[in-house]
């Protein structure tokens, strides 16, 4: 007795490994996309969320005012106006926030945050190495109920939580097509396996509750595989 149930034991345990082999390829997969780039400074990472709103809204109220001054300097409540841009600065400021250094690296900051979400992994790119990747697809052209293209990202677009929407970085966007899998539109995670390579694909696609939604990938996968589909 003893004897079968450490048989069975075995059995479930080697019925379990291609299952997690295939979670932590596929989870690999995903960290090796983004490569290893020199960390830059980043003063708005130090900032919480009200701070970001409140920076938000005196950069709005700062470009409404320069607008009025230079076409209705007359406006009666333009001094309101200015009163409240400068609370708001002084209400930053009392909380250590540099205003005009923030404002000064806005530009280089996002110069820096797009060539980190657009850069690609060379490593990761090699044509004799097929990589296994789960994630959900989201379908671009769609013929006989069968998805021709689609994007593979790694956290379902599907689950929308207050209208949040977002859109997974282009290096965490993989273009996929799909013309010979005559895999069908599914909200489940599919597993493919297939050669990474590079690609600059963008596309803009409607989400559940009708948001545009603007999609860009850096990599395809090509010689595509489907390895598993839930819910099949």
């Amino acid at each position: 007795m003893r004897n079968n149930h450490l048989g069975s034991f075995l059995l479930l345990v080697l019925l379990a490994i291609p299952q997690i082999s295939f979670a932590t390829s596929s989870e690999q997969t995903w960290q090796k996309l983004r490569p290893n780039l020199a960390p830059f400074n980043d003063p708005f990472k130090q900032l919480t969320q009200p701070q970001l709103d409140d920076l938000g809204y005196f950069v709005a109220l700062s470009e409404d005012i320069t607008l009025i001054e230079s076409q209705a300097p007359n406006y009666k409540k333009l001094p309101e106006l200015k009163l409240k841009q400068t609370a708001l600065e002084q209400e930053l400021q009392s909380q250590n926030i540099n205003v005009n250094y923030l404002l000064s690296q806005r530009k280089i900051v996002m110069q820096k945050r797009e060539q980190a979400a657009t850069a690609t992994n060379p490593e990761i790119i090699n044509s004799s190495t097929k990589h296994t990747v789960s994630g959900y697809l989201v379908p671009i052209e769609i013929e006989n109920n069968a998805i021709k293209t689609a994007f593979l990202v790694k956290d379902s677009p599907y689950f929308v939580v207050a209208h949040q929407h977002h859109v997974p970085q282009p290096n965490q966007t993989i273009y996929v097509d799909l013309s010979k899998s005559n895999i069908m539109p599914s909200k489940e995670k599919v597993t493919l396996s297939g050669l990474l390579n590079t690609d600059d694909v963008k596309k803009n696609l409607k989400s559940a509750d009708n948001h545009e939604m603007n999609y860009h990938a850096v990599y395809k996968l090509e010689n595509v595989t489907i390895i598993e589909q839930q819910g099949d």
